[in-house]
């Protein structure tokens, strides 16, 4: 079976370096093997169950009972349920991996009922199903990733062009060691849907470059997206040296599993709990702000 360095580990499921050595000196998960010079390296059944175990300390579950439920067989709670044509065509689809199915569905989500509602009303509920099953061992890794992967391209695809004369209303982005990019990509549809203009710089933006891209781009925001895999003590750390870097009149967000945990933040960061809560705030902000 192939094996796969620590780096392919963290760019594949979004648990950092930081965590996964952190994770095998307190609780003996993973046990990766070695070769000569010391690296680590992990086999593709290894890593679908550091994704189980990412996945539900996502929902809050400690870690130390996340990694025993997913040894021991205890799929760790029921998978949250979805219901109506959408999403269940979509789940189906991506039980049976296929991806054209599921392209198919999201584009009659799209047609019937427009992008903000599949962005605030049918995708978290969806992600986080897809995210139970991956989990609970009903989906392999791969089709998990097949799932986000389509998400993706029908957003890009879906996003309406903004007048490029409007001012910057937001950069978005995700910070060094953060790969999951879908959270800013259903920030940036809203924005979108409400005549904003947007920047996506990526995942894993240096602070440097976050703070340029600030100060010659001149956005109103900057919002970063955070996983529950992203260490915790270090988000405030971080948000107070980019906080101290860019101009006070540029607001940052932030948003995603881990920033909901995130304490300590320093003063004018903006947390929002779901994305249902970032549609409310653009909501009041468009007569305001134009």
């Amino acid at each position: 079976m192939e094996n796969h360095p620590i780096g392919w580990v963290e760019k594949n499921t979004g648990i950092s370096k930081e965590t996964l050595r952190k994770w095998e000196e307190r609780y003996g998960f993973p046990k990766p093997s070695r070769d000569r010079k010391g690296n680590r390296f992990y086999l593709m059944d290894q890593i679908a169950l550091i994704a189980r175990v990412g996945h539900l300390t996502n929902q809050g579950v400690p870690v130390s009972r996340a990694i025993n439920a997913i040894l021991t067989g205890d799929r760790g709670g029921n998978v949250p349920s979805v219901s109506g044509a959408f999403p269940e065509k979509a789940l189906k689809a991506v039980s049976g991996s296929d991806a054209e199915a599921l392209k198919e569905s999201m584009l009659e989500e799209l047609r019937l009922n427009g992008l903000a509602s599949l962005v605030v009303d049918s995708l978290p509920g969806l992600n986080e199903s897809v995210g139970g099953k991956w989990a609970n061992g009903e989906l392999s890794l791969y089709q998990e990733h097949l799932y986000t992967e389509v998400v993706q391209q029908v957003l890009r695809q879906a996003i309406p062009s903004v007048n490029s004369g409007l001012p910057l209303f937001a950069l978005l982005a995700t910070p060094p060691g953060e790969s999951h990019a879908l959270g800013i990509l259903m920030v940036q549809s809203l924005c979108a849907v409400g005549e904003k203009r947007t920047i996506s710089l990526g995942s894993q933006v240096p602070i440097a470059d976050l703070s340029k891209a600030v100060e010659e781009l001149n956005p109103f925001a900057l919002g970063l997206s955070f996983s529950s895999s992203y260490p915790k003590r270090s988000i405030g750390k971080f948000l107070a040296e980019l906080r101290d870097r860019i101009r006070p009149s540029t607001e940052i967000w932030i948003g995603g599993l881990g920033a909901q945990r995130a304490s300590n933040l320093p003063s004018g960061i903006k947390r929002f709990r779901s994305i249902s809560d970032f549609d409310g705030y653009l909501k009041e902000t468009r007569s305001s702000l134009g």
